[in-house]
Order: C-alpha cells, then sequence, then structure tokens
C-alpha cells in the first residue's frame, strides 16, 4: 500500500482476503488471533443477595471493545474493520474517506488511499467512497467475486477468486499485464502496483521513476509484497525482507536487525516488519514519529504505513497508532484499542 500497506501477516496489507477471515488475518491485517473470550460477561450479572441493586453498573458485553481484523493507514486517515462486520475511519475526511457507508455490512477487510476507502465484504463484493477524481472509487459493476481488494493513491486494484487482478481509476496503474496468472496478493502504491502469484514471483507495474516497479532478479519465494510511494518491498519464505526503489525503502536499505519477519507494510516514506516475537521494526523516514515504534506496544501481528504515521494490530485484535496526528490519524477510538 501506498501509505496503505499491507495488512496481512504473509499477505499484503492493503489487501485483505476473505479465504483468510477464518485465521483473523488482518493487507493489504488479517493474522489477528480469536479473543473472543474478551466478550465473557459470565460475572456481569449480580446474583447476590444485595438488598440495593438499584445502582449496579451495567456491564453487559455491549460496552466491551470491537476486535479488529483488518488496519489500514490512508495518506492522513486510518479505518479497520471488526469482528462484527463494521469499518470505522478517523482522520483527515477531506474527500469523504473517513464517511463510511451506511449500506456496509459483513465486512471483512478494509483498505485505506490517500483520499478515499475501500472495503470488501463476505459476499465479495467491493465499495469504495471518497475521491473519485480520477475514478477510483467508481466500482466497475462486471467484477467477478473479489477476494482482496487495495486503494492505492487515485486508483484502486481488486484480485477476483480465479488470480485475475482488475485495477480502476489513475492512468499507468490501470495497466494491468497480461502476463499475470494465478495471483494469490496485491498491494496497490502511490501511483504503482505490485503483485504476487503462487510461484513466489512479485511484478510490479505503473510509475517507475525511482525503480519502485524494477523487481530484483535475485527475488525467490516471495509471500508477501508491500508497495509504498515510490518504493516497494517483499518477504521471502525464509523471513528476509527486500526492497527497491527510492532509496531502497525509504532509507540505506533493509536494517541487519530486520530478520525472522512474518509481516511487512509500506509507508509513504518509511517501512516496518513485524518478527516472530511480534516486535515491530521501522526504518526509514521519520520526519512525524511514524518510525518511532512505541516501547509499550503489545506483540503486533500486523502493521501498515500512512504518510507521516503507522498503526499496528495487536495479538489482542487492538489498534495502536503513531507518528504525525495532524487530522487526527493516530486517534484510535478506544473500542477499538482495548481503551
Amino acid at each position: 500500500m501506498y501509505r496503505f500497506s499491507l495488512i496481512a501477516l504473509l499477505a499484503t496489507t492493503a489487501c485483505f482476503s476473505p479465504n483468510d477471515s477464518e485465521d483473523s488475518d488482518s493487507e493489504d491485517t488479517s493474522d489477528s488471533e480469536d479473543t473472543s473470550d474478551s466478550e465473557d460477561t459470565s460475572d456481569s450479572e449480580d446474583t447476590s443477595d444485595s438488598e440495593d441493586t438499584s445502582d449496579s453498573e451495567d456491564t453487559s458485553d455491549s460496552e466491551d471493545p470491537h476486535r479488529v481484523v483488518s488496519v489500514s493507514a490512508g495518506n492522513y486517515h486510518t479505518c479497520a474493520a471488526d469482528t462484527e462486520g463494521g469499518v470505522t475511519c478517523w482522520g483527515d475526511s477531506e474527500f469523504g474517506q473517513t464517511s463510511v457507508p451506511n449500506s456496509l455490512t459483513e465486512t471483512l477487510g478494509v483498505s485505506a488511499g490517500y483520499g478515499h476507502t475501500c472495503a470488501l465484504d463476505a459476499e465479495g463484493d467491493v465499495t469504495c467512497w471518497g475521491d473519485d477524481y480520477l475514478g477510483q472509487s467508481s466500482v466497475p459493476e462486471s467484477l467477478p467475486d473479489i477476494v482482496a481488494v487495495s486503494a492505492g493513491g487515485q486508483h484502486t486494484c481488486a484480485l477476483g477468486n480465479t488470480g485475475h487482478v482488475t485495477c480502476w481509476g489513475g492512468s499507468d496503474q490501470n495497466s494491468v499485464p497480461d502476463s499475470l496468472t494465478d495471483i494469490i496478493a496485491i498491494d496497490a502504491g502511490y501511483n504503482h502496483t505490485c503483485a504476487l502469484n503462487a510461484e513466489g514471483e512479485v511484478t510490479c507495474w505503473g510509475n517507475n521513476y525511482y525503480g519502485q516497479t524494477d523487481v530484483p532478479d535475485s527475488l525467490t519465494d516471495a509471500v508477501a509484497v508491500a508497495a509504498g510511494a515510490q518504493h516497494t518491498c517483499a518477504l521471502d519464505a525464509d523471513g528476509e525482507v527486500t526492497c527497491w526503489g527510492h532509496d531502497s525503502g525509504s532509507g540505506e536499505g533493509v536494517p541487519e536487525s530486520v530478520v525472522n519477519t512474518i509481516a511487512l507494510g509500506a509507508g509513504t516514506w518509511n517501512t516496518c516488519a513485524v518478527d516472530a516475537e511480534g516486535a515491530v521494526i521501522c526504518w526509514g523516514d521519520d520526519y512525524g514519529g511514524q518510525s518511532s515504534v512505541p516501547e509499550s506496544l503489545t506483540p503486533t501481528v500486523a502493521v501498515t504505513g500512512g504518510d507521516y504515521h503507522t498503526c499496528a494490530l495487536d495479538i489482542n485484535g487492538d489498534v495502536t497508532c503513531w507518528g504525525s496526528n495532524t487530522w487526527g490519524q493516530t486517534n484510535v477510538p478506544e473500542s477499538l484499542s482495548g481503551g
């Protein structure tokens, strides 16, 4: 994702697939664990002999926080899909990108773009809202059953259940290569898009001013791909991360400390990785504090990057965001943060 990441464990974060929903995967985000026991209200009923219960506090599960299954950081906004199939967005809404349609139900995943947002429901249908200047929110009527969607800068791409990719909006980003087959994951950057096939091969197309679509020949056995604004990164089966394009991942290359990676997210100017222990490491630009990971962060399963902010989904299904908060993009609602 450009500014949206790949929100999935071993899949893109700006990109979410309903096939992963049973695993509570967050890309695309999709690998969050089932935390249904948080809804246990067995002790909420007062069965004691107390004479005065008129002032007892209501502890029904309606007050319980919704567990998040997908989170995506856009340019200056953030959106999350919860276990109830609902979507919540916060931050900048200049184009209406945080105004979630009332008709949206049974959502499995969400992807935040530059000024628009898209969601995928349980029926395989895509809904987009927000900026539509170049048609990025005008979902084609002829789409097949969709298993993943990714919102880019001014374009959107969707992956069908047959491995076919369809893109709309933008310009060069629309020209999906005819050679694409057996695609299992996609991620839309600002002006480019990348796809991962079942053989572990990555293909990118669109703007290539900084070499962001020039996939290294040495890259093999990829399991996830994340597209930033002017760079791209991929995760291989050995847990190693490779980046290319502007500053090779908005920095001086991938830090040596990035090992045993299980999830990846690319922001506009930085990149973040989650390791097997759930720790998050970010590198690249830190102008807004987007690469300064909070020390108190709970073990994480997915990470997504925006323009100058970053968000993580932890093992409890809670979201934490940090970095620039000019538009309130890091002010996670209490119902989604465990607060």
